[in-house]
């Protein structure tokens, strides 16, 4: 685990695998270094467009999303992500 960093270039490189809510510029960096993802959107920011997002790419199979729910976080919703 690390706190926030603004560039996570070396940190993914030496990743196996990385855990993180969906947003944007995380999620590319990790699929730019190639590093596996999963990722638990955040469904309550701006219209939910975590989700849209994980659901997008997991659908073209470039990454694994689950929902908050699924681990027993609060704040989950109806919606699916494969």
């Amino acid at each position: 685990m690390v706190d926030y960093l603004p560039h996570l270039g070396d940190v993914l490189r030496r990743a196996s695998l990385v855990i993180s809510h969906c947003g944007a510029g995380s999620v590319f960096e990790a699929l730019s270094e190639g590093t596996p993802l999963i990722v638990v959107p955040n469904q309550l920011l701006m219209d939910n467009h975590q989700m849209e997002l994980a659901t997008l790419l997991a659908d073209a199979g470039h990454l694994v999303g689950v929902e908050g729910q699924e681990l027993g976080l609060r704040g989950g919703s109806d919606g699916m992500c494969a």
